[in-house]
């Protein structure tokens, strides 16, 4: 079961402020983000339960997006246990390649907060994730790209 809302404020970037913001969802789930220029505060809410993200977890996350929050529910892949996952893009960088943005997701499973996740521009069309797990330093993992197209003949 996958369950999606995302928010679309304007097509401009709207950066967090000082006060906060919060999303309220289907199924009883909200999510409230607070900061300035870095992330602060994330606590999702599920039937009444609120689940922070410790202040650790949050280090390195700066200028997210409001207009570009998403909030769904699924499965985890590692355990098959309800998962839900809050992700956003960050403010664009400007690179000798170009324009780009980070993808950060912080993942719930079972009610408890898990994991936060980190798509890192490497390239025009490369990146590579960093995981960081509740208590552990961020780990570099797999690196992705866009899948090369055959020329046409």
């Amino acid at each position: 079961m996958l369950l999606s809302a995302a928010v679309s404020l304007s097509d401009n970037p709207i950066p967090l402020d000082p006060v906060g913001v919060e999303f309220s969802y289907e199924h009883n789930m909200k999510v409230a983000l607070k900061g300035e220029r870095n992330l602060s505060s994330l606590v999702l809410t599920e039937n009444g339960k609120s689940i922070p993200v410790p202040p650790s977890e949050l280090e390195g996350v700066s200028n997210p997006l409001l207009s570009k929050v998403i909030f769904y529910k699924t499965l985890d892949y590692e355990t098959e246990r309800p998962l839900a996952v809050v992700s956003f893009e960050s403010q664009p960088e400007l690179h000798p390649w170009g324009s780009t943005v980070r993808k950060v997701s912080f993942y719930f499973v079972d009610g408890a907060y898990s994991r936060r996740t980190i798509e890192v521009p490497t390239g025009r069309d490369t990146w590579e994730y960093r995981t960081k797990k509740v208590g552990k330093p961020e780990e570099s993992g797999s690196r992705g790209g866009a899948i090369p197209t055959s020329p046409e003949k």
